[in-house]
């Protein structure tokens, strides 16, 4: 699992992105609160639309991201939550 916060990680984290479509980006607050873990597909394209007008994706909210979901799942219970899967790209 691979973190992203703050202002200087935002070009990481958009690498990231782009390399790893098939990966899974959690998003959380900074810091991470149990009541906002949303996760998401890599290629969603609510995080791709925000990427091409340019918005900062790490400045407000952290990126942790991995190619195996179970990574975040398990990152999310350590927290005392879990996930809240996109309703827009894994559809639940």
């Amino acid at each position: 699992m691979e973190t992203f916060e703050g202002e200087r990680a935002n070009a990481a984290f958009q690498r990231w992105a782009a390399a790893h479509p098939n990966g899974y980006v959690l998003n959380s607050y900074i810091p991470p609160t149990t009541t906002y873990l949303v996760l998401h597909r890599a290629d969603c394209f609510t995080l791709l639309a925000a990427m091409a007008a340019d918005k900062s994706m790490t400045r407000q909210y952290a990126k942790r991201c991995s190619l195996d979901r179970s990574d975040l799942d398990r990152y999310a219970r350590r927290l005392g939550g879990r996930v809240r899967p996109c309703e827009h790209c894994l559809g639940h």
